[in-house]
């Protein structure tokens, strides 16, 4: 968790879990937003956040995989090149 740049959203009712629970995750070094309960969010704001945050993700994910694509053709392509390169020398 330390350092991923990510947040963490907890909500529980009960004041003494909320508090322990809290002190535990920052010390790992997430961001915690705290709230006292379901009553205090937003239902549709909180879809919508975690919807966003799922999305970036993805897109994170589809551009790494872009990347290591590119990366490994042009792996390839050098290999290839140097292969004829050795024949023809």
């Amino acid at each position: 968790m330390k350092g991923d740049g990510g947040w963490l959203l907890l909500v529980d009712d009960n004041e003494v879990n909320r508090d322990l629970l809290a002190r535990r995750l920052q010390r790992q070094d997430p961001a915690v937003s705290v709230g006292k309960g379901r009553s205090q969010f937003n239902p549709v704001l909180l879809a919508t956040r975690i919807g966003a945050g799922l999305a970036k993700q993805r897109t994170q994910n589809c551009e790494q995989d872009d990347l290591q694509k590119f990366t490994d053709e042009q792996q390839e392509k050098s290999e290839r090149l140097l292969g004829k390169e050795e024949t023809n020398g």
